[in-house]
């Protein structure tokens, strides 16, 4: 990743251990569940393959049309528990990691915005993705 760039950093501690975590992050169905910043979007395709060189695509859109956009890019490093980076199909980077403490994970969320959006607006999209993620993951029964 390149340090000379701004990049935006957005987290979360999730009060549950990090292959949990890990599990929420990363299957599917789960995205499709929390990967939305507002109440009025949804995911209606959440695809992954989830190893290094392979690709992923989130469509997140409003459920009326008006809007809506392809999260997709390229897995660069994935440590199951550990970190995911990814870089985006307009190059940018991003890295994800799950810092475990016990009975509670930290998700640290570092990527590299884009230039025509402000940063605060997507400081802020983010962090109401991963308040998502958070309430979905606490909220969910896992298998013992």
């Amino acid at each position: 990743m390149d340090t000379t760039s701004t990049m935006i950093r957005v987290a979360v501690t999730v009060h549950k251990p990090a292959p949990m975590v890990w599990d929420a992050w990363t299957s599917p169905a789960a995205i499709a569940a929390w990967n939305i910043p507002f109440d009025h979007w949804w995911v209606p395709k959440a695809e992954t393959d989830l190893r290094e060189g392979g690709a992923f695509c989130y469509r997140m859109e409003a459920r009326d049309g008006s809007e809506g956009f392809d999260h997709k890019g390229v897995y660069d490093q994935v440590i199951p528990c550990e970190k995911i980076a990814y870089t985006l199909t307009d190059g940018r980077k991003a890295v994800v990691r799950f810092l475990e403490n016990g009975a509670t994970t930290t998700v640290v969320e570092q990527f590299e915005p884009e230039v025509n959006l402000a940063e605060a607006l997507q400081h802020d999209f983010c962090r109401s993705v991963l308040n998502r993620f958070k309430a979905y993951t606490e909220s969910i029964k896992f298998p013992e």
